[in-house]
């Protein structure tokens, strides 16, 4: 079954010799927004709303660079009747509460996985500088100890500034997928934009 990357990356690989560059960025971003606002939960329904990327692709380079323009228009705001605000209004020491745990919960969560990935690339940062300061080591050792001196700093250097720099970009990955994750909350609670074909 195929999901969102896999299937914008094929569609991307179908138009990129059939569109000009800056319609072909556009086409992308416009579908990228549009499966960030469905969300990971209806991806699936997307993709099938959407047809497999060889149909979609043939579909966009068909048209004329005149015919479709890809825009982000705000989200009509539904108007709530009387008795929802009044029921709102009666049920909010209850779900007045409730909210703010909620969000208290989920900003909570941000705080700790934002900490967690800070505290991986941190100790990786630390590993890299522990592995240089143990090569330094071996080469001021080496009119002591010798080559097999050198040797053993050097290789145990290396080995900890390696695991040092993959611990490092682990955790900056961290960070930027937290960071994304983010970005997506935001949206699903605040709401976002939709997202339509306007033909000229």
């Amino acid at each position: 079954m195929m999901n969102r990357e896999e299937y914008l990356q094929e569609l991307y690989a179908r138009l990129s010799n059939r569109l000009p560059r800056q319609e072909l960025d556009n086409v992308m971003k416009y579908y990228e927004e549009y499966f960030d606002e469905a969300g990971s939960a209806r991806e699936q329904e997307i993709i099938a709303e959407l047809g497999t990327p060889a149909e979609l692709a043939a579909e966009i380079a068909g048209r004329k660079p005149t015919e479709t323009q890809y825009v982000y228009e705000p989200r009509p705001r539904r108007r709530r009747s009387a008795g929802q605000i009044v029921l709102l209004a009666c049920l909010s020491p209850i779900w007045v509460p409730l909210l703010i745990a909620a969000v208290a919960v989920v900003f909570s969560l941000i705080v700790a996985l934002f900490a967690v990935a800070g505290s991986i690339a941190a100790a990786g940062l630390g590993c890299v500088l522990a592995g240089i300061f143990s090569i330094w080591c071996g080469f001021t050792a080496i009119f002591s100890g010798g080559i097999p001196t050198l040797m053993f700093f050097g290789g145990a250097g290396l080995f900890i500034a390696a695991l040092g720099l993959l611990l490092f970009l682990g955790g900056v990955a961290l960070c930027g997928l937290c960071g994304k994750g983010t970005a997506a909350f935001c949206r699903m609670i605040f709401g976002g934009g939709n997202k339509r074909e306007v033909m000229a």
